[in-house]
């Protein structure tokens, strides 16, 4: 009897110490979900599904939402200051920004009293064009075309002296013949320009008392600001985390908004390597046994280690045989990404 007891005391022993070796692959442990801190377009992506990611790196660039000038003028003031809301000041103040128009007067015309010869009939808008008043032609100015439509037209008057109310002819050449005339329009006083704008402001180009020609950029906005309202001057929405990005989900071009999902990503330490145990081998492995994992690449050896986390007894059966799953926890590597193959030697001394 104390002989048999002492050859199973030597076979457990030869048991805990046995070493296996197994083929398998990188699995992911769990992953994790970034959302957009701020909302916008979306300009570029920086990240694909694999790469790996450290806190800082740039995911996203957004674009920012431009506000133009609708005139030339002078900028009267700004409702909508450095991170203010630009809705909030389009309901109260009727704009983001008010102008003053470079030119006073704009005339509302038709073309009903034109000429209507093939020459004067064929205008345009930016064309340059020529007024007089209808009543004794004493008051005289020069303007341009900004807008057409269906035989009506506007005219900004950049030169000349009229009264608020005053009716003219429009002529396309400086005589303002009758052979010239374009048609006939009131004259009205320009009112200040309400800039609008919607999102919240992030740059602001201009100041009161400015003058700026049509077209020039007077501020930019985004569609939400970072709740905690700290912004960076490049718009780029940046890693928080470190690991594996699993799946990208917004696209060039496309709206993101604040709270948005960004991507998926598994968290540096949240890879396993499955090791496949053999049928034979499944007695040998225990929960706790360290493992060294080998990778074999193209270009290099690949080597980190780990501990084996749990073993499940289902089999599982492929064409190669019957083998068990066994979960190891492996050490931080970036270089070690999802789905990669290696060999597992487990045990051996533990």
């Amino acid at each position: 009897m104390k002989r048999l007891i002492a050859l199973l005391l030597c076979l457990l022993a030869g048991a805990a110490s046995a070493e296996v070796t197994a083929p398998g692959a990188v699995t992911l442990a769990g992953t994790a979900t970034l959302t957009a801190s701020m909302g916008s377009g979306v300009s570029s992506v920086r990240v694909l599904a694999g790469d790996y990611i450290r806190p800082g790196d740039a995911l996203l660039t957004l674009s920012t939402n431009r506000v133009y000038a609708p005139c030339a003028g002078t900028v009267e003031s700004i409702p909508a200051g450095l991170g203010q809301s630009a809705d909030a000041a389009v309901e109260q103040y009727g704009g983001v920004l008010t102008l003053a128009p470079e030119s006073l007067y704009t005339v509302y015309a038709s073309t009903e009293d034109g000429y209507g010869s093939v020459r004067v009939s064929r205008y345009s808008s930016g064309q340059t064009v020529y007024m007089k008043c209808t009543e004794d032609g004493s008051h005289r100015g020069v303007g341009r075309i900004t807008r057409i439509e269906d035989g009506y037209f506007l005219v900004e008057v950049t030169g000349g002296a009229f009264y608020n109310g005053e009716t003219v002819y429009v002529c396309v050449d400086a005589d303002c013949d009758k052979s010239d005339r374009l048609g006939a329009g009131t004259v009205v006083a320009s009112e200040v320009q309400y800039v609008q704008a919607r999102g919240d402001v992030v740059r602001v180009h201009v100041s009161p008392g400015d003058f700026v020609e049509k077209g020039q950029l007077l501020m930019e906005t985004l569609d939400a600001l970072p709740l905690d309202g700290f912004l960076a001057g490049d718009f780029i929405l940046r890693a928080a985390s470190e690991g594996y990005v699993t799946a990208v989900y917004p696209q060039a071009g496309q709206a993101l908004e604040r709270g948005g999902l960004v991507l998926s990503y598994c968290p540096a330490d949240a890879l396993d390597f499955t090791a496949q145990i053999s049928a034979d081998d499944l007695p040998f492995v225990t929960v706790g046994a360290q493992a060294a994992v080998t990778f074999e690449l193209a270009e290099e050896t690949l080597q980190t280690t780990g501990t084996v986390q749990a073993i499940s007894f289902l089999p599982v059966t492929t064409e190669a045989g019957t083998t068990y799953d066994a979960r190891i926890a492996i050490a931080l590597n970036e270089k070690i990404r999802p789905g990669m193959h290696g060999t597992a030697v487990i045990g051996g001394g533990s």
